[in-house]
């Protein structure tokens, strides 16, 4: 079982394209999060179903922020971030009823009263968007939604958008209040209970990353990044917040009838911490509203978006997570933009212009209607959001605009214009990295009972070359390798009995037709008690694409025959798994040399495309 591979030689064919795999709509998983066992590096779910072995997820808390509750200018002006927006991305190694045990430790806090998800990050070797992919809408009551995440380890294809518009937290809701108005004891205050419309004081707030008690949910004062609604009488609401703050809602500037200016707030910027925190975009709040003409209330805020991938092909399509714009309205006021969202890009080579969005929308249009003297609110902007790159910021368009104030048209006879304000613009951030423990989990290898330093598959010739490594092997006496394909079930293909001073081991899985497998190592201890390690999958490629090593033992030049393509990245690898030589190559070519007389002697894999041979230096 620890034998070097052979090395075939062969002409080479020509390149086979190779394929992808179609995906739209909705493709995440949400499950809610009811108790995290950090000592376990474990979550327990709501319901698993769904939910397997060597599944990607991310854990995020989505909301958690405590704010001022003051009848004053400071109300909901954030006092504590507390856990809200913690968030990483791990993979489970195991499930037992409701827990989910995840292969690394859990790094960030969180608190799972204030709504704490698990999200499904589905995994594609290469995917081909053939219509808008899109993120689950927020759901506060289940709390669950609002993210978009997945993996391509190696291209991801667009020819229709991704889009996380409006999946963030919502608007404030619209409502008509009866006609009851007052300029001498017009309502003035920061809150109000939202549900009383005899009359409605203050519209609804915007939802946000705090939770809103129903004392809370109406008026002008903000309520952490949700935008504060109008006050009695037709006064715009606020727009939503994220990294750029809301803009104000536009004044009553009537100069008969009802005539007090009190329009919502704009919502209050969070902090990111750094990038360690990552938000929905806050809701715009509604604006008041009495004469029972139709209207849509605040802007949704936009959701989050997570990317990752080696190759990204945009073909001119968008990756968005903006904020819906505040509905209009005809003679009453009008609601604030949603802010923009939040966008992660994990992405390695862009190879054409990117197009990515997380703007603020903008507020709500009034309609004065030409009724002399009835002047009233317009909408505020959204702030911006923030769009995070793990490179350099790539060419092409990257915006994390503010959203623009709401128009007021068709007014006659008023007095000085109370106007609303746009929101403030976001942030972009280049050199990201996302959150993700690097510390192997010391419960999985309790379940595993082995501690597996590394696992890989990866093809030769046409065969499966499996790789693994033991850090220790007391009490483990049998390795059983097994493999599926399609929704087969698992079979045994192979036996080793445990060598204790030897850890490196290496099997070849030969003569397989081009399709998708899995692997997977079942371990057998001394008493019987079995484990398993996490999955791989490997697609067989037809065998145009081999990697060809000549000469192989070798000491100095090597050469490396197969059909290499500009920009690919060519790895050699050492027995411990660390990467000790890489090649970015430039143009298309089927021959390339690299010398390794600087390398120490022994066993690499020289990997190009997820192909790998073996290569002895001496």
């Amino acid at each position: 079982m620890r034998r070097y591979p052979l090395i075939w030689f062969f002409f080479m064919l020509p390149v086979i394209v190779r394929a992808q795999t179609p995906i739209s709509g909705i493709i995440n998983n949400y499950y809610k999060v009811i108790e995290v066992i950090p000592a376990k590096s474990c979550v327990r779910v709501d319901n698993p179903l769904g939910l397997s072995y060597n599944d990607q997820v991310m854990i995020i808390q989505m909301k958690g922020v405590t704010v001022n509750t003051t009848n004053s200018n400071v109300f909901g002006a954030v006092t504590s971030m507390n856990n809200a927006g913690n968030y990483e991305v791990n993979t489970i190694c195991w499930i037992k009823s409701d827990s989910i045990f995840l292969y690394k430790n859990l790094f960030q806090s969180y608190t799972v009263a204030n709504q704490v998800q698990l999200v499904r990050i589905p995994q594609y070797e290469r995917a081909l968007v053939t219509d808008s992919l899109k993120a689950a809408p927020w759901d506060s009551t289940s709390g669950k939604g609002g993210v978009l995440a997945l993996t391509v380890y190696d291209q991801l294809i667009l020819s229709a958008p991704i889009s996380a518009n409006g999946a963030g937290f919502r608007g404030g809701a619209y409502a008509t209040s009866n006609s009851t108005c007052s300029n001498f004891t017009a309502p003035n205050g920061y809150y109000y209970n939202a549900s009383a419309l005899t009359p409605q004081s203050g519209a609804y707030k915007g939802e946000s990353a705090s939770e809103t008690s129903i004392t809370y949910s109406g008026g002008k004062g903000a309520f952490a990044n949700g935008g504060g609604g109008g006050n009695n009488h037709n006064n715009g609401g606020g727009g939503g917040a994220h990294m750029g703050a809301g803009g104000a809602g536009g004044g009553n500037s009537s100069t008969s009838g009802c005539t007090v200016s009190n329009p919502g707030i704009g919502g209050y910027a969070l902090s990111s911490n750094n990038g360690s925190k990552i938000f929905l975009g806050g809701g715009g709040g509604a604006g008041h509203a009495n004469s029972g003409l139709p209207s849509a209330g605040g802007g949704n805020g936009g959701g989050i978006v997570f990317i990752q991938t080696n190759n990204l092909y945009s073909n001119g399509y968008k990756i968005m997570a903006n904020g819906w714009k505040g509905g209009n309205t005809t003679g009453d006021g009008a609601s604030g933009g949603g802010a923009g969202g939040t966008v992660i890009l994990v992405i390695n080579n862009y190879v054409d212009a990117l197009n990515a969005e997380a703007a603020g929308g903008s507020g709500g249009t009034e309609s004065d209607d030409n009724t002399s003297q009835k002047c009233y609110g317009e909408g505020g902007g959204g702030g911006g959001g923030i769009i995070y790159c793990k490179t350099a910021l790539p060419a092409g368009t990257i915006t994390a605009a503010a959203g623009a104030k709401g128009i007021k048209q068709f007014y006659l006879n008023c007095a000085p214009l109370v106007a609303a304000a746009p929101g403030s613009p976001g942030n972009i951030v280049a050199g990201y990295t996302f959150m993700q423990s690097n510390t192997i989990s010391n419960y999985c290898e309790v379940i595993l009972p082995v501690q597996l330093l590394r696992f890989s598959v990866c093809q030769v010739n046409e065969g499966a070359q499996i790789v693994w490594q033991l850090a220790e092997t007391p009490g483990i006496k049998t390795v059983y390798i097994q493999r599926r394909q399609g929704g087969k079930e698992w079979e045994n293909i192979a036996k080793v009995e445990i060598d204790d001073p030897v850890t490196w081991y290496h099997y070849e899985d030969q003569h397989l037709a081009p399709g998708m497998y899995q692997y997977r190592l079942q371990f057998i201890d001394q008493n019987g008690k079995s484990g398993y390690s996490m999955i791989r999958t490997l697609r067989m490629n037809v065998p145009s694409s081999r990697l060809v090593i000549y000469p192989n033992p070798a000491s100095g030049l090597v050469n490396l025959y197969y059909p290499f393509q500009s920009d690919r990245e060519l790895r050699i690898i050492n027995s411990m798994g660390t990467v000790v030589l890489t090649r970015k190559l430039s143009g298309n070519r089927i021959f390339y040399q690299v010398d390794v007389a600087k390398l120490n002697k022994g066993m690499y894999r020289v990997v190009i495309d997820g192909q790998c041979s073996s290569l002895v230096v001496e």
